[in-house]
């Protein structure tokens, strides 16, 4: 079985949607499945074809070039199509869907943050360009099996009576473990906490809400960020984070992005999420893999995932006080259990995809 992943961006990108493609991918190879890539060039650095993990990852040109690209790709490729898979719900969907329709393959699509796909079929934006983009994406929607990620997604997609979906949570590989040296966070004994946040840095992920708590917080305590990509972008998040490494000094740690982040999961105690909205995310998930509790703000996914987990070491913080709070007396510590449900364990996720890969093509 032969599977198109489209997406926007991969690797070396490495934002959430990303790395749960690559993670996805080299799962499903070991089941049998042999997956592709096909994704945007976002860099001249960047070759237009290679193999990434003995996976064939195919780059086009950004922008309506990368459109026409896709949809010939799909086209020429087809009789190496079996399914098309696009990580997301625009208009490169959109032309899967169209691509899915001439070559005859099932369409799946990722609702990955939930709130999105009012905004496409509903705008809040005037003008022909969002009613045009509205009509689009729903014809796409109607001819595609959609993945809700969480049931937050799942009350969307019913709220727009959409009813071929499946729900299929990310999944994270347990591997990560072996590399982790967790006997050493085990043994060290020292004055001070490490928290640590791991991923864009961008409004979405409220650092400068983080930023803000950690710096009012009167303790000896340790703040660690993660970006994610080299290529990303600078953004004010970046300068904000310069400002507050000259008040906090030491206590406030950036480090080069690493993939995977091993340097990250050695150094910290405790992982700090601060999203305002997020679909399921990977980097909660893979703390957790590693036994290393969890503080997340009140938002519909980290809320899933504590109650999924029902346990004492993912607090969730209803207000910047109490996360202030939490910086000066936290007294959470490595878990001894395990975290993480079998449910996010990758090599479950992949076999819910393979299993409706397999559904659909009959």
């Amino acid at each position: 079985m032969q599977v198109k992943m489209v997406l926007n961006r991969y690797y070396p990108m490495i934002g959430g949607a990303e790395r749960q493609a690559r993670i996805l991918s080299l799962e499903l190879l070991k089941q049998g499945v042999t997956p592709s890539i096909i994704t945007q060039k976002h860099d001249s650095k960047l070759l237009s074809t290679e193999l990434i993990d003995g996976i064939k990852v195919t780059r086009y040109s950004s922008g309506v070039m990368f459109y026409c690209m896709l949809f010939i790709a799909l086209i020429k490729d087809r009789n190496n199509v079996d399914v098309i898979h696009c990580h997301n719900i625009s208009i490169t969907s959109f032309v899967c869907s169209l691509a899915s329709l001439f070559i005859r393959c099932p369409l799946v699509l990722k609702l990955t943050v939930a709130g999105e796909l009012t905004e496409l079929l509903e705008p809040t934006l005037k003008g022909l360009k969002p009613r045009l983009k509205s009509i689009l994406i729903k014809y796409t929607v109607k001819r595609a099996t959609i993945i809700a990620l969480t049931q937050e997604g799942i009350k969307e997609l019913e709220a727009h009576k959409i009813s071929a979906y499946t729900h299929i949570p990310n999944g994270v590989s347990l591997e990560l473990r072996d590399l982790v040296v967790q006997s050493n966070k085990l043994q060290k004994i020292k004055s001070y906490r490490t928290f640590g946040f791991l991923g864009r840095f961008s409004a979405q992920k409220g650092i400068e809400v983080l930023l803000k708590a950690f710096s009012q917080s009167i303790t000896e305590n340790k703040l660690i960020l993660m970006g994610s990509s080299h290529l990303q972008e600078s953004t004010v998040i970046d300068e904000e984070i310069l400002k507050f490494k000259k008040l906090l000094g030491d206590r406030l740690v950036v480090l080069e992005p690493e993939n995977p982040p091993l340097k990250f999961y050695n150094m910290i105690d405790c992982f700090v999420s601060t999203s305002k909205f997020e679909g399921m995310p990977n980097c909660v998930l893979e703390a957790l893999s590693l036994n290393i509790p969890c503080v997340l703000s009140p938002i519909p996914p980290h809320k899933e995932i504590s109650d999924s987990c029902n346990a004492p070491e993912i607090k969730i913080y209803k207000t910047n006080e109490e996360l202030i709070s939490i910086f000066e007396h936290s007294d959470l510590v490595l878990s001894e259990n395990e975290l993480l449900p079998e449910k996010y364990n990758i090599e479950n996720v992949a076999y819910k995809y393979k299993f409706l890969y397999e559904q659909l093509i009959g």
